[in-house]
């Protein structure tokens, strides 16, 4: 609601079913890309396809201003960062912190989208979550995006990954492709969680 209030007034010449249209086409893209080259898109590129879906060939000369896209940018992180989504379930937590004091290595492989790592980082610096999870990869941070093995094999050649083989390594995500498909094609074990059906 926050970033939609923003953007009508950043945008004022756009109606706000146009913007939300414009957002969610933007987002999908990003995400279908992603799928099919393993390649993530960074987030400023992300707003400015976004602005292209709305003002098409102008966007050149919107963005010739360089505080423009930096200004959309900075709002969208603050807007976040402002208005941060609730944890699912403050018991796993208490889950996360009685694997590390099994000495069992977690830690996040995250596919970004107009939120960058490090608006996610704060996140989890704000709920104390950071300090649970050993390490932290972003696909806006090392330019790759799950499903591509290149992502789940930085987990297992990652310094503080305690497995020695993928076979030893459990991948959790909410997503059928990213998530699953990308984990068991380089030999890891997959689970699927559903935030709205946890199993």
């Amino acid at each position: 609601e926050s970033r939609q209030k923003f953007l009508t007034t950043f945008l004022k010449d756009k109606k706000q079913e146009e913007i939300s249209s414009g957002l969610k086409n933007t987002l999908a893209c990003a995400d279908a890309y992603g799928e099919i080259s393993g390649i993530c898109t960074p987030p400023k590129q992300q707003y400015y396809q976004f602005l292209w879906s709305l003002y098409g060939d102008q966007t050149k000369k919107l963005v010739s201003n360089e505080n423009y896209l930096e200004t959309l940018a900075v709002n969208f992180s603050k807007i976040f960062c402002e208005n941060l989504p609730p944890l699912i379930n403050p018991k796993y937590k208490k889950f996360l912190l009685s694997l590390k004091e099994r000495n069992i290595t977690t830690n996040i492989l995250c596919n970004t989208g107009m939120v960058s790592s490090k608006d996610i980082k704060y996140a989890l610096e704000f709920y104390g979550l950071s300090e649970i999870f050993d390490f932290q990869i972003f696909s806006d941070e090392n330019g790759f995006f799950k499903p591509n093995p290149k992502c789940f094999n930085s987990v297992l050649n990652h310094p503080l990954c305690s497995a020695t083989t993928n076979t030893e390594i459990l991948h959790v995500g909410d997503n059928k492709i990213t998530d699953v498909g990308g984990a068991e094609n380089v030999g890891m074990k997959a689970l699927l969680f559903s935030p709205s059906n946890p199993n």
